[in-house]
């Protein structure tokens, strides 16, 4: 959940300027920052130099940590990825956690959802969408003094003080502390208990994964077992099932460890305590054989099945009875199928009806909006619809006329949104690769040690051998050794340069943001796809044609 961050700058360039994850599947976002926000005196561009700012102003430059960072995330149960009201909440929610956990520290906060995947189903691969989290850059350094309220296990609060320019230390980055205070936050700001639903999914993980149901999840599943219930010559369970079995049926309905014991001798199994709650069990197996086994450990029983646990289950059964509540005993299941997928548990609102609070809020609102004389966009669309109707009695026009007009300009303004689209695309990302190509020869001219004996002319002979036949057109012309000569080395780079930004054109064209009908009508102007479209390669012409002359133009050194 916490964890320093090794490299603040690079970590930030991932969060916050990587391509998404998705940018290549289908059915993807496609986008790798959904919200960004930040706490504190600094601003999501310019977090790091704020960061170091606060640094240099207390005097904490020598901290070998400059950044922590923190991961809040939520499943597809409590936030659906397809709303974006849900990641707004989400990101809100991390916020308000942050600004507990960590007083008087910048941070900037990153919400995301583009880590989806494929899944194997029985019809195939299934892509499964992201799910809400957010990635919090926490600044080690305080920016002002601040109090943190601690909550321990018991309920009883500790509040410590923090000077500004304070580093986070231990109080701040226990775990438990950010467990009891996220848990917290999420029952103030989004209505359930997380502690509770945390702990539905963790049994039901487990129980997912050894092919146990979640009632028998203190059960510890072996390889034995499994040999045990695969073996076809056996009667489907193994002798550990068996005598699980038994164990699970004494302790659903003991009053005390005394029964508990007592209930199993009376079936055939004996118990010893070791230590203070560790549990020794034998018994004589069905085929004769004396088996011994206990609670704890990796081929043990199970924890359900030490003193302690056991006592715990009698004191619950005793409490039932006190109420007039007969305990009953499960039902007997030697090896328990794995639990159906649609089982998982989903977060339980503590509202009168069970649903969330905000649903209950939209409502409140949409009939007020609604008893108020609906909204002005409702007024303006019915307005809007009288006219028409008006328009079409006056002038003769039937509906499906008039559906028919309104279409053709509907695909009119997307034609033109789409023709908009491809010429900014193409403007924007032809000054981009020049305003890099332009930045990279200043340098290489600006750097005395670089460039200054090279024969240009031929460099650019080089650079023509070698994107026609490579190194053995360069070794055919002027010999071996003109391979190893700086000539070749730049016109090396130069070639490198340029496929490097062809490439980059490619990404730009195939990834830039578009409206979807606009990508449709995009694609609906040409008849047939092509490998490469015309416009960039167009464009690829021209640089090419710029280089080459820009080469041929440069006198030697």
């Amino acid at each position: 959940m916490i964890s320093p961050a090794g490299n603040a700058t690079a970590l930030d360039l991932y969060l916050s300027s990587s391509p998404a994850h998705d940018l290549h599947a289908p059915e993807g976002f496609k986008r790798r920052v959904e919200f960004e926000s930040t706490l504190g005196d600094c601003s999501t561009e310019t977090f790091i130099a704020d960061m170091r700012r606060t640094r240099e102003t207390f005097g904490k430059q020598s901290l070998k940590v400059e950044t922590y960072h923190v991961i809040v995330s939520q499943t597809h149960a409590e936030a659906d990825p397809l709303d974006m009201q849900a990641g707004l909440r989400q990101h809100e929610m991390a916020r308000a956690f942050i600004a507990e956990a960590f007083p008087g520290h910048q941070a900037k906060l990153t919400t995301q959802r583009d880590n989806g995947r494929f899944e194997d189903a029985e019809d195939g691969s299934v892509w499964v969408p992201g799910k809400w989290h957010t990635h919090v850059q926490v600044a080690s350094v305080s920016e002002r003094e601040a109090t943190l309220l601690r909550i321990g296990v018991d309920g009883a609060e500790t509040r410590l003080h923090y000077a500004a320019g304070r580093a986070i230390d231990g109080h701040m980055k226990d775990i438990y502390h950010l467990r009891r205070t996220n848990n917290r936050v999420i029952l103030r700001e989004l209505g359930y208990d997380n502690a509770a639903y945390v702990e539905a999914c963790r049994r039901h993980s487990a129980a997912a994964r050894d092919g146990r149901p979640v009632s028998h999840l203190g059960e510890n599943v072996t390889r034995k077992d499994y040999a045990g219930r695969a073996d076809p010559d056996g009667p489907g369970y193994s002798a550990h099932d068996a005598v699980r079995a038994k164990l699970r049926e004494a302790r659903a309905v003991a009053n005390d460890w005394d029964d508990y014991t007592d209930r199993l001798q009376a079936s055939g199994v004996q118990t010893r305590v070791t230590g203070t709650s560790g549990v020794s069990y034998a018994w004589i197996a069905a085929d004769g054989a004396e088996m011994k086994s206990r609670a704890r450990g990796k081929t043990g029983l199970g924890s359900d099945y030490t003193k302690a646990s056991v006592e715990k289950q009698c004191e619950i059964n005793a409490a039932e009875r006190a109420k007039g509540i007969e305990p009953t005993a499960p039902e007997l299941i030697m090896a328990p199928p794995s639990p159906p997928t649609t089982d998982r548990p989903v977060p339980i609102y503590l509202t009168a009806d069970g649903r969330p609070p905000w649903d209950l809020e939209f409502e409140a609102y949409a009939e007020k909006v609604r008893q108020a004389g609906e909204t002005h966009e409702e007024r303006a669309r019915q307005t809007r619809s009288n006219a028409m109707d008006q328009d079409r009695e006056k002038t003769g026009t039937s509906p499906a006329k008039a559906d028919e007009l309104a279409k053709a300009t509907n695909d009119a303004r997307r034609q033109k949104e789409a023709n908009d689209w491809a010429q900014d695309n193409a403007e924007r990302a032809e000054a981009e690769f020049t305003a890099t190509k332009r930045a990279l020869t200043e340098k290489e001219n600006a750097d005395p040690s670089k460039g200054r004996d090279l024969d240009h002319e031929r460099v650019a002979e080089i650079k023509s051998l070698l994107a026609e036949g490579g190194d053995k057109a360069v070794t055919k012309k002027f010999g071996e050794a003109a391979l190893g000569t700086p000539e070749a080395a730049k016109a090396k780079t130069q070639q490198a340069s340029i496929r490097r930004h062809e490439r980059e054109l490619a990404e730009r064209a195939l990834t830039d943001t578009v409206p979807e009908s606009a990508k449709q009508t995009a694609q609906a102007k040409q008849p047939t796809p092509q490998p490469r479209s015309p416009l960039r390669q167009q464009m690829i012409d021209h640089e090419r044609k710029r280089q080459q002359g820009r080469d041929r133009d440069t006198p030697s050194r």
